[in-house]
């Protein structure tokens, strides 16, 4: 079973996307309610996407949350009785920063 299919439940959908003029990764991750790490993640996205590209979109499921100064992936996981594996892969990260996004 391929890793997109195994990991579908914690998306809420998933959709295939054809860049216009004037998008750019933030501004498509914001669009659909998703996460830049989760766009470039599942694209092997190197830099911003050329107009008419196809993207696959993964809109997660869960509570989005703003990382704040003093969080870090172990504290906010276990804040919502999630363990930090399961928020590292859900958002395709292995570290959060202040003021990011990501899904519980």
């Amino acid at each position: 079973m391929s890793e997109k299919l195994k990991n579908q439940s914690d998306f809420k959908s998933t959709i295939i996307y054809k860049t216009e003029r004037g998008d750019d990764i933030l501004s498509i991750a914001e669009k659909f309610s998703t996460t830049v790490q989760i766009l470039v993640s599942e694209n092997a996205l190197k830099g911003e996407p050329l107009c008419g590209e196809l993207l696959y979109i993964e809109i997660p499921r869960g509570e989005r949350y703003i990382v704040k100064p003093g969080d870090t992936l172990e504290s906010v996981s276990r804040k919502f009785g999630k363990s930090e594996l399961e928020t590292a892969d859900k958002n395709k990260i292995d570290g959060v920063y202040v003021g990011q996004t990501i899904y519980i």
